[in-house]
């Protein structure tokens, strides 16, 4: 009877993997540094985009200046799923629970992006805003501009942001 139960327990609670708990603890350090990356971004950094002297005061130094310009120009306030799902990867990581189909995962996160773009783009973005593209970054003006009657219409806008939190929740 102790053998079945010990089985049984093995199979409930698997042995964590040193190297499955080291991609975990890779993967919240790669959100910890991308949070802290954006959170500190300076739109006077010197970045791809923007040539100058000025002294780099993101505090992932010059990596981290290119990293949140990218981000922020490209996808506006959604790159904060950049950091939310693969902090939440490694977390189940480090706690020894198995993130399967990863390829998977990652497909559908690059697809829950585009959505909240263009559903920021939507919104004026306040004054202080240092970003030209708007709230919804680049990717969040190409599909508004080009489907404009279609994202007029509320159901629409509800229905996609529906599909892309059905999207993350099955990537997470």
């Amino acid at each position: 009877m102790t053998a079945r139960t010990a089985r049984n327990a093995a199979l409930q609670y698997p042995a964590r993997s040193p190297i499955g708990m080291l991609a975990g603890l890779a993967l919240c350090l790669v959100a910890f540094y991308l949070s802290c990356s954006l959170l500190s971004y300076n739109q006077a950094d010197p970045s791809l985009i923007r040539a100058t002297s000025n002294d780099i005061t993101n505090i992932g130094g010059y990596t981290g200046a290119l990293v949140a310009d990218l981000a922020l120009q490209i996808l506006g306030m959604a790159s904060a799923l950049l950091i939310i799902v693969p902090g939440i990867w490694g977390i189940k990581m480090l706690r020894g629970q198995e993130v399967g189909y990863m390829w998977l995962r990652v497909t559908l996160l690059m697809a829950c992006l585009v959505c909240p773009s263009a559903v920021f783009a939507l919104f004026e973005p306040p004054i202080s805003w240092p970003i030209a593209s708007g709230m919804g970054g680049s990717i969040g003006h190409v599909l508004p501009d080009s489907m404009g009657r279609a994202f007029k219409n509320p159901f629409f806008v509800s229905a996609i942001l529906f599909s892309d939190i059905v999207m993350l929740m099955i990537a997470i």
